[in-house]
């Protein structure tokens, strides 16, 4: 139980004092809000990420048959 609450507490102390620092990252809350975000942190993003592998595969399908109906050239980087 003591090693759940300093991990909660540090999590927390991460969305309050260190995401912030980061250009483009935002927590607009109290110390209070962000130990309520601690308990969240935990679930594993694996099936997420094949999910979005999953719905960019069918992106890249889609795209591709669009360039094809439209004879739209893929757009080259300098």
């Amino acid at each position: 139980m003591t090693r759940y609450l300093i991990r909660l507490v540090l999590t927390a102390s991460a969305f309050y004092f260190v995401f912030p620092k980061i250009p483009g990252v935002q927590f607009h809350g109290t110390f209070l809000h962000a130990l309520g975000v601690g308990p969240f942190t935990n679930q594993s993003l694996v099936p997420t990420k094949k999910k979005l592998e999953v719905l960019d595969k069918r992106n890249k399908q889609i795209d591709g048959v669009l360039r094809r109906e439209y004879f739209i050239k893929k757009h080259r980087h300098s």
